[in-house]
Protein backbone atom coordinates (compact mmCIF):
# COMPACT_ATOMS: atom_id res chain seq x y z
CA UNK A 1 0.00 0.00 0.00
CA UNK A 2 2.83 1.97 0.54
CA UNK A 3 4.35 1.93 -2.78
CA UNK A 4 1.24 2.62 -4.48
CA UNK A 5 0.96 5.65 -2.51
CA UNK A 6 4.44 6.66 -3.26
CA UNK A 7 3.68 6.07 -7.23
CA UNK A 8 0.40 8.28 -6.92
CA UNK A 9 1.93 11.00 -5.29
CA UNK A 10 4.60 11.04 -8.01
CA UNK A 11 2.23 10.92 -10.66
CA UNK A 12 0.63 13.69 -9.32
CA UNK A 13 3.45 16.07 -8.77
CA UNK A 14 4.14 14.86 -12.32
CA UNK A 15 1.08 15.89 -14.00
CA UNK A 16 1.13 19.34 -11.79
CA UNK A 17 4.49 20.09 -13.36
CA UNK A 18 3.41 19.21 -16.74
CA UNK A 19 0.22 21.38 -16.26
CA UNK A 20 2.44 24.30 -14.97
CA UNK A 21 5.21 24.07 -17.61
CA UNK A 22 1.90 24.00 -20.47
CA UNK A 23 0.51 27.16 -18.92
CA UNK A 24 3.78 28.90 -18.46
CA UNK A 25 3.97 28.12 -22.37
CA UNK A 26 0.56 29.02 -22.94
CA UNK A 27 0.89 32.50 -21.23
CA UNK A 28 3.52 32.57 -22.73
CA UNK A 29 2.84 31.86 -26.15
CA UNK A 30 -0.39 34.43 -25.83
CA UNK A 31 1.59 37.48 -24.52
CA UNK A 32 4.23 36.83 -27.48
CA UNK A 33 1.83 36.67 -30.15
CA UNK A 34 0.35 40.58 -30.30
CA UNK A 35 3.41 41.25 -30.41
CA UNK A 36 4.32 39.51 -33.28
CA UNK A 37 1.02 40.46 -34.85
CA UNK A 38 1.89 44.21 -34.16
CA UNK A 39 5.47 43.98 -36.28
CA UNK A 40 4.24 41.70 -38.72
Amino acid sequence: MVIIRFFEDLLLQMLVEQMMKNIHYAIGWLTALPWEAWFA
